[in-house]
C-alpha cells in the first residue's frame, strides 16, 4: 500500500497538460512521486515491489521440474502446439489439444495422474484418439500398448472427404478437424455418412475405406 506524505502539487506531463502529483511512501519503505488520481483509483498500489513479488511467486516451481511426469506434461503440450515437432502432424496438426485445466497448471495434471494409476513404467494415452487430452479421455498404459495403438490409429479404417457449400469438389479432411473446425458433432457426422441427412448447413460428407499404399 502507498501512504501519501506530501500535499498535492501540479506538474506538466508532456503535451497532455498538468496533473496533480504527490509523494508517497510504499510499505517497503521506498518513496516516489505518483499521480494522485492513480493512487485514488487504485491503479497504483505500490512502488513496483508488489508486481515484482507477484512475478517472483509465479516463477517459483513446484519442485518437480526434473521429474518424468513433468517431462511427460511438457511433451504432451509441445506435440499439440509446436509445429516444428516431428509428431505435431499426429496431434496439433489433427486438431488435438490439451484441456485448459492441464495446460495452465502442472499440479492439476499431477494430481489427476496420481489418482488415476500413474506408474514410472506407464505412458499417457488418449482413450479416443480423435479427442483431446482431458481427464475424461486419458489413461495410463504401458508403452508397448501405446505404440501399438498409435500405429493402428495412424492407419485409419476410413478416409473422410468434405465439400463446402461453395466448392464443387470434395476435399480430403481429418475427422477430428471436421468436428473441431466446422463445428459438426459426431452425431451429425454419423447422420451425414449414413445419408440420413443430405448436408449440414450446406456441408456434405463422405468416406472411403483406407487402403495401405
Amino acid at each position: 500500500m502507498l501512504k501519501i506524505i506530501s500535499k498535492p502539487y501540479k506538474k506538466q506531463v508532456g503535451n497532455s497538460g498538468k496533473y496533480k502529483f504527490v509523494k508517497a511512501q510504499c510499505e517497503c519503505g521506498n518513496i516516489k512521486e505518483y499521480r494522485l488520481s492513480d493512487i485514488k483509483n487504485n491503479h497504483t498500489k505500490s512502488c513496483g515491489c508488489l508486481m515484482a513479488k507477484l512475478v517472483s511467486e509465479s516463477k517459483k516451481t513446484h519442485g518437480m521440474s526434473n521429474t518424468r511426469m513433468y517431462n511427460i506434461w511438457k511433451d504432451m503440450k509441445r506435440r499439440c502446439k509446436n509445429k516444428n515437432r516431428n509428431n505435431y502432424k499426429h496431434y496439433g496438426g489433427k486438431g488435438i489439444s490439451v484441456c485448459k485445466e492441464w495446460d495452465d497448471n502442472f499440479i492439476n495434471f499431477y494430481n489427476w495422474s496420481i489418482n488415476n494409476g500413474y506408474k514410472e513404467n506407464l505412458s499417457i494415452d488418449r482413450i479416443d484418439s480423435d479427442k483431446n487430452y482431458t481427464p475424461e479421455n486419458c489413461q495410463w498404459i504401458t508403452m508397448s500398448k501405446n505404440i501399438a495403438k498409435s500405429n493402428k490409429n495412424r492407419n485409419p479404417k476410413f478416409i473422410y472427404y468434405i465439400k463446402s457449400p461453395k466448392n464443387k469438389e470434395y476435399i480430403r479432411y481429418n475427422r477430428t478437424k471436421i468436428r473441431n473446425e466446422f463445428k459438426i458433432n459426431d452425431k451429425t457426422i454419423a447422420k451425414l455418412l449414413k445419408k440420413q441427412i443430405k448436408d449440414y448447413n450446406g456441408w456434405e460428407l463422405k468416406r472411403e475405406k483406407y487402403k495401405e499404399q
